[in-house]
């Protein structure tokens, strides 16, 4: 699932809590876990244990770079941070665009700073918050808001809103898997001489335009069949590649195809004019990712 959750919400306010209760941990990337990782408490001069700040510039430039690394795969990805100015999120638009993201905000804001407060004296000394520090962000909070490119949902709506729902296709009597076609429609359509049966589900892997010398024609085709319902487009290498390249990864040309005439023209021309853009993006998010 390619989504981007930031949490948001003053020290105190249930974010970390929420991660743990929702089963959050492997996919959730926390700014106190990564400043831990880089230098651990420190003594303060009244001799107690507490977290660095000298090392935000590090710590933000790592969460970044993690996050990415995980867009470049499409994974579902999580940040537990206070992420309170408009800034915090905002340097994730472009990298949204880019890996094809939606973006949510699990709002804590209706905790008060009273009761985060409390929560924090309760957490070990090098995790404590001084309390001007969480009344300096429950004001940014309340002045700032979340960038429009951002959904913005209560922790109440989290399940509703991202809980995935492994599809069930047992009422099926076949399912074709159809591996790289890369080009090749004249040997697709020779696996499919009989036509697409009802009661068949087709799941194409992928790698759909290549070297082959048909491309415009296999694209034309999967654009005709793929709004029904038997039939599920995955994401493969090749169009990954085409969409947005990984750091240090060539990115696929349209000059790498055999028939780049025929697949530029045509397609402009007819294959996305079939079908109107609203079903080509509901269909688009249904089964963009290969699993």
């Amino acid at each position: 699932m390619r989504y981007l959750v930031f949490l948001r919400g003053i020290p105190g306010s249930g974010k970390s809590t929420f991660v743990k209760e929702e089963g959050l941990e492997p996919y959730t990337i926390s700014s106190d876990t990564v400043r831990l990782l880089i230098k651990p408490p420190v003594l303060s001069v009244a001799g107690q244990p507490v977290t660095s700040q000298k090392i935000n510039r590090r710590v933000w430039g790592l969460i970044y770079s993690l996050i990415k690394c995980r867009m470049e795969e499409g994974e579902f990805t999580v940040l537990d941070a206070t992420n309170a100015g408009n800034a915090d999120i905002a340097k994730y638009r472009s990298p949204v665009k880019a890996y094809r993201y939606e973006a949510f905000c699990v709002d804590f804001s209706d905790v008060s700073p009273e009761l985060a407060k409390e929560r924090n004296m309760g957490r070990p000394a090098y995790e404590i918050v001084p309390e001007t520090v969480i009344e300096e962000m429950y004001a940014i909070i309340k002045r700032q808001s979340v960038p429009s490119f951002v959904t913005v949902i209560k922790p109440h709506e989290f399940r509703k809103r991202l809980q995935y729902n492994t599809p069930d296709f047992s009422n099926y009597k076949k399912i074709h898997h159809i591996g790289d076609i890369n080009g090749s429609y004249t040997a697709l359509m020779k696996y499919l001489s009989c036509g697409l049966g009802d009661n068949d589900l087709y799941i194409f892997l992928g790698d759909y335009a290549g070297r082959g010398n048909e491309n415009s024609r296999v694209v034309k085709f999967l654009v005709s069949i793929m709004c029904r319902d038997n039939v599920v487009l995955l994401e493969g290498d090749n169009e990954k590649r085409l969409c947005r390249p990984a750091a240090g990864e060539k990115q696929t040309r349209i000059e790498d195809f055999s028939d780049t005439t025929g697949i530029l023209k045509e397609l402009e021309r007819e294959a996305l004019s079939i079908i109107p853009e609203s079903t080509q993006l509901q269909r688009y998010h249904r089964y963009s990712e290969r699993t």
